[in-house]
């Protein structure tokens, strides 16, 4: 036996340590692009539009067609419960 299968066969039992304690944590993520409300509400089909100050964000080509500036300012509660 290798040095490799040796240290294999002594970091197994860790790797299926930390499988099992990982397991109970049961975490989850979510995104959530809050960066205009328009968008938001077109469900993600704004980037191809993007026509508004958000479009920094969404599609920075959308910048070169805006005519004038745009000031863009928001806020979202967002509650979790599990």
């Amino acid at each position: 036996m290798n040095r490799f299968q040796g240290a294999m066969r002594s970091l197994t039992p860790c790797f299926i340590l930390l499988g099992l304690i990982a397991a109970p944590a049961r975490s989850s993520g979510f995104s959530i692009f809050e960066q205009g409300s328009r968008a938001m509400g077109m469900a993600g089909a704004f980037t191809a539009q993007a026509d508004d100050g958000s479009a920094l964000f969404h599609n920075v080509g959308g910048l070169g067609f805006l005519e004038d500036r745009q000031l863009s300012a928001g806020a979202t509660y967002i509650t979790a419960r599990t």
